[in-house]
C-alpha cells in the first residue's frame, strides 16, 4: 500500500536524518521501519483508531500515513513523500496504519525553499528512492470536487 507522510529533516556533515513527526523515531536508509506498540491495552473502545488484535486488546499503534498527498506548507523544514506500507495495514478515514514502512519517493516543489530542496535531494540519494517533482494545485487549476480537504497536490 502506498501512503503519504512528512518527516522532520536535518543534515549533519552531509548525512540527512529523517525523524517521525510524532513518535520521534529516526528512519534509516536501507532499512524498514517497524511499528512499536505503546498501547498496553489502556485504550477505550470508543477511540477513533482503536482496533483489536488477536487477543482482543485494543491498539492504535502503527506507522501512520495519509491516503492522499499532503500540502508541503504544513512541514516547511521537513521532507514529504510516499511511504510503502505492509504487514497489517488498516484503512482509516484519511489514511492508513501499518506494521512496517519505508520511504518510496520524496517530493520537491517549484516553490520550495532551497534548504528544504537540498535536504530532500540528499535524502533521495541516501535512501535510494526517486525524487518526484510535484506541481501545486494552484498552478494547474482548482481541486476536483471529490478531493478530500487534505489533498492539494498533483503528481506531474
Amino acid at each position: 500500500v502506498v501512503g503519504y507522510r512528512a518527516w522532520e529533516a536535518w543534515a549533519v556533515d552531509g548525512v540527512v536524518h529523517l525523524l517521525s513527526v510524532t513518535r520521534r523515531h529516526e528512519w534509516l536508509p536501507g532499512t524498514s521501519t517497524r511499528a512499536e506498540c505503546w498501547c498496553v491495552g489502556i485504550l477505550l473502545p470508543s477511540h477513533k483508531y482503536a482496533s483489536p488484535d488477536e487477543d482482543g486488546v485494543l491498539h492504535t499503534c502503527g506507522i501512520y500515513a495519509w491516503s492522499m498527498p499532503i500540502l508541503m506548507g504544513v512541514y516547511p523544514r521537513g521532507v514529504v513523500g510516499e511511504v510503502l506500507l505492509w504487514g497489517r495495514v488498516r484503512r482509516h478515514e484519511r489514511g492508513y496504519r501499518a506494521d512496517f514502512a519505508k520511504p518510496g519517493a520524496f517530493y520537491v516543489f517549484p516553490v520550495m525553499h532551497q534548504e528544504n530542496r537540498t535536504l530532500t535531494e540528499l535524502a533521495s540519494l541516501q535512501f535510494g528512492v526517486p525524487l518526484v517533482v510535484v506541481e501545486p494545485w494552484w498552478e494547474i487549476g482548482p481541486l476536483r470536487d471529490d478531493a478530500p480537504p487534505i489533498a492539494g497536490l498533483y503528481l506531474s
